[in-house]
């Protein structure tokens, strides 16, 4: 990603105010159509993230990457050791059985029958809240803060954007060492568990040349003047997808030195 980057200040001023030490919007939305800026924005704004902060970055692009695996990415990042509690649930469910005690048999054929009456569904969701609650409660321990930052979310297989939208964003607005930024075509609409600790931000893309023309300078690209009035016709043609812009940008010819 070039040094360079144009417009959209105030996302990026709002990806800075999770590192606040109060901060009262933990939860950063960032939305808009494809090649709108959103993965280059955040790509550049990772240089803004405190040295002390733990990064958990995940594309949700994969069915394979989903609760389990997220949670397993941040062990990387924090250590087993700071996840004592999620491990030690994630081992009960794993060892999960079903004991009987004073159960008197008679005979040699018998056979006793365990009528589990919970569904499969519902089962699943009580693992996933009790693994959820595990590991923010690992959070609210752990010394340092944490980021975790979703990108296309909108890809992400429709359990697991009902998971992230629900209880875990639900516990990331409460636990003070977590911050979130989601990003996509598509993000979890803000509801009353947790929409008044978010923000959200539009990505409707860099029409303004002036944002365009100190790139240029600074990329020292060859360009017909009066550059603004140039780069204003790139801007609409490529309908202000600051990808395309960019690309174009970086296909002119270098001025002269």
């Amino acid at each position: 990603m070039s040094k360079f980057y144009a417009n959209y200040h105030s996302h990026r001023a709002a990806f800075r105010h999770l590192f606040d030490d109060v901060c009262s919007t933990p939860i950063l939305l960032l939305q808009g159509a494809s090649g709108s800026g959103k993965t280059s924005l955040i790509t550049h704004c990772m240089g803004d993230i405190p040295f002390d902060v733990i990064r958990l970055c995940v594309q949700l692009r994969a069915d394979s990457v989903g609760m389990e695996e997220i949670f397993s990415r941040s062990i990387d990042e924090v250590g087993t050791g700071n996840l004592r509690l999620y491990q030690q649930c994630l081992e009960e469910q794993l060892s999960q059985s079903v004991q009987l005690t004073n159960v008197a048999q008679h005979g040699t054929t018998n056979t006793i029958n365990v009528d589990l009456s919970m569904s499969e569904s519902a089962a699943k969701s009580r693992r996933t809240a009790r693994l959820t609650q595990a590991w923010f409660d690992d959070m609210r321990i752990y010394n340092s803060p944490i980021v975790v930052i979703l990108d296309a979310y909108e890809q992400a297989p429709s359990e697991v954007q009902d998971w992230i939208s629900g209880p875990f964003l639900a516990r990331a607005s409460r636990c003070k060492n977590v911050r979130v930024a989601i990003a996509g075509q598509r993000v979890p609409v803000p509801g009353i568990e947790w929409g008044a600790r978010a923000s959200l931000l539009e990505f409707n893309g860099v029409f303004e040349p002036d944002e365009w023309v100190p790139v240029i300078r600074g990329m020292k690209k060859k360009v017909r003047e009066p550059a603004d009035v140039f780069i204003a016709g790139i801007c609409q043609l490529l309908k202000g997808h600051p990808s395309d812009i960019m690309n174009f940008i970086e296909g002119l010819n270098d001025a002269p030195k």
